[in-house]
């Protein structure tokens, strides 16, 4: 039985893209680790200097 309709498709470029993207991230965590910790500090010290 096939859960899908004949109007559904995928975009296979778009899916591509979306691996990469996702590849990415886990590839680099560290250093986007990093540059998160570096952006919330900035706003604590935002919001403590006004």
């Amino acid at each position: 039985m096939d859960e899908h309709t004949e109007e559904e498709s995928l975009d296979i470029h778009v899916a591509y893209e979306t691996v990469k993207l996702i590849k990415g991230i886990f590839n680099n965590a560290k250093d986007l680790r990093s540059v998160l910790r570096e952006i919330e500090g900035k706003k604590f010290v935002s919001k403590i200097t006004g």
